[in-house]
């Protein structure tokens, strides 16, 4: 039983299970920026609140946040560092951008510490989302004949619906034991994203999609009964076997092209490649600082006469479609440091936090926790995943929210 510090009035308690659950209910018709917004409110509203009224009994353990702050703060100081030193301070304030929306959303946390936001809440708003986006990328797909969220952005959303895909998963085994009702219906919901993603033929979700639903039926594995473990497996390989198969937009020619760009170096996926070479070049060339946005132009165009770049390549003005490498190149091993306490580090407390797990709510937390971290760190491989609003936003949110729960499981076991 979680033991909850909160002391708000009931009317935030309603309003902070409410907006967990239009977060991600509101994802993919475009409501995240809202409802993370009014999280990002309610959290702030929760904390006076508490430090107002404080309790005689002993206040929760926020050494978790704490860190989690400290971290998200290197990384916003890393990247206004760099920008500064690029010698062109305009772009010091759209450089932090999004390190420091990704700081204020960690207020988001408070929302769940401080208050009686339930569980349910967020597997219900995972569920509509997961609904939402099958529906959508469905109607592209089988009405329009087009990519899923083709009149979106694909990329991000097919991102999103694996993710939610991933942490519906989990949660359908955690709940078997001890509700079933809310177990099938969380599986429902992880193989309806799971079949958004893949008909909005994202490939950058895919690249560690199969390892994180190894990794949650890994650790419930004990917990959950083995024949949902299999059913759930199994469902997974159906709903991949139905769209691959029924979908009019000819999914398996995409993978085959996938495959042929990859070893051509031709196409989407080939031009990837190529700027991922140059990116490691230009990183070799000026290891510690990186090159900077600014600077890096003149050697893009310097590139391109001597015939290490291609033309094309060069259309996207540095930006190698990769976190890592577009790190490596504008910011060198400062900026991948940066990077890491961004986004690996956070990902090693979940995984000590589930280490030291003394009961299964904390297990719960410490996984979906970390799942976020593993699936994000997938999708940017292949792009530069924080460039996007929609991708700082959702993973700092999501972040927020599950350290939020976590933080709040592991003072009950001390209570």
């Amino acid at each position: 039983m979680t033991v909850n510090h909160s002391i708000t009035p009931e009317w935030v308690n309603k309003l902070s299970a409410a907006f967990i659950a239009l977060f991600f209910a509101s994802y993919f018709n475009g409501g995240y920026n809202l409802t993370s917004a009014l999280l990002a409110l309610t959290a702030i509203i929760a904390l006076v609140h508490q430090r107002k009224n404080r309790l005689s009994s002993e206040p929760p353990n926020l050494q978790l946040l704490n860190w989690t702050f400290a971290l998200f703060g290197l990384h916003l100081v890393i990247i206004a560092l760099s920008a500064y030193l690029d010698l062109d301070t305009r772009s010091v304030g759209r450089s932090i951008e999004y390190p420091a929306k990704a700081l204020l959303l960690c207020l988001v946390s408070y929302v769940v510490i401080f208050t009686r936001a339930s569980t349910a809440s967020l597997c219900y708003g995972l569920v509509v989302g997961g609904v939402l986006g099958a529906l959508i990328s469905g109607y592209d797909v089988y009405v329009e004949h087009w990519r899923g969220f083709g009149a979106l952005m694909p990329i991000q959303k097919g991102n999103a619906a694996i993710l939610f895909s991933t942490m519906l998963f989990a949660l359908s085994l955690y709940w078997h034991k001890s509700n079933q009702k809310l177990a099938w219906l969380c599986l429902l919901g992880a193989n309806l994203a799971l079949a958004a993603s893949i008909m909005s033929l994202s490939r950058g979700g895919w690249v560690l999609a199969p390892l994180t639903y190894l990794i949650a039926a890994g650790v419930f594995f004990k917990h959950t009964a083995r024949h949902f473990t299999a059913i759930a497996l199994l469902s997974l390989i159906a709903t991949v076997t139905l769209v691959f198969t029924t979908a009019p937009v000819g999914l398996e020619e995409r993978v085959a092209v996938v495959a042929s760009e990859a070893q051509s170096e031709q196409g989407s996926v080939g031009v990837r490649i190529e700027m991922w070479k140059f990116a490691w070049q230009l990183f070799t060339e000026k290891p510690l600082m990186g090159w900077g946005e600014h600077a890096l132009q003149p050697r893009l165009d310097l590139a391109v006469a001597n015939g290490e770049l291609s033309n094309y390549a060069r259309t996207f003005n540095g930006n190698a479609h990769s976190a890592y490498f577009n790190a490596l190149s504008q910011r060198g091993v400062i900026g991948f440091i940066g990077l890491m306490a961004f986004l690996a580090i956070p990902g090693i407390l979940y995984l000590v936090s589930l280490m030291r797990a003394k009961s299964e709510e904390t297990k719960l937390w410490a996984t979906l926790g970390g799942l976020n971290i593993l699936s994000t760190a997938g999708f940017c491989v292949s792009q530069d995943h924080f460039l996007h609003n929609e991708g700082v936003v959702l993973y700092a949110t999501t972040n927020a929210i599950l350290l939020g729960f976590l933080i709040r499981a592991k003072n009950a076991e001390k209570s």
